[in-house]
């Protein structure tokens, strides 16, 4: 990659759990215009001016540095699904705002990709406004999977409870 001018707002660069069985680093990227109240990066969604801008030479260093030690990168939507590189996509999914139409439309968009991941809800990092009264059991999870797999050459539920 070469010098980006879009900013890079966040980065983790060693990740245990954002990439079941991999070790990851994760680049996070303003601009989302989604609003979902259970994400884990509400004030990056709602204020990425208040975070600083990291220095893209520093995470490209660290690539080269950390490239027997790191498995892969979680990024955005358009440059992951066009890269040529292994990747995965994931919903944290919740009644509140999840059906099974929902979960099948997002299977539609997401058509061809690699690995989708069916993810359960956890209060972490959330919209301090936000109260989960109920989440999807396993094997409402295990219905979900059933409808959108065809859509995807591997898809799997990561649960937390």
């Amino acid at each position: 990659m070469k010098n980006t001018s879009y900013p890079i707002k966040g980065w983790v660069k060693n990740s245990f759990c954002d990439w079941e069985g991999k070790i990851s680093t994760v680049i996070f990227l303003p601009g989302c215009n989604f609003r979902c109240p259970f994400c884990q990066n509400w004030d990056l969604v709602t204020k990425p001016e208040s975070f600083a801008s990291l220095d893209w030479e520093t995470i490209k260093e660290s690539f080269s540095t950390e490239r027997n030690f790191i498995d892969g990168v979680v990024i955005t939507i358009k440059i992951i699904k066009s890269s040529g590189i292994d990747y995965e996509f994931r919903t944290t999914v919740l009644p509140v705002f999840h059906s099974l139409s929902k979960i099948k439309d997002i299977g539609k968009y997401l058509n061809r990709a690699k690995r989708y991941i069916l993810q359960g809800y956890r209060d972490i990092g959330v919209n301090s406004g936000f109260k989960c009264d109920k989440i999807f059991s396993k094997e409402e999870m295990e219905v979900f999977k059933k409808e959108v797999e065809e859509f995807f050459d591997e898809c799997k539920i990561r649960y937390y409870k």
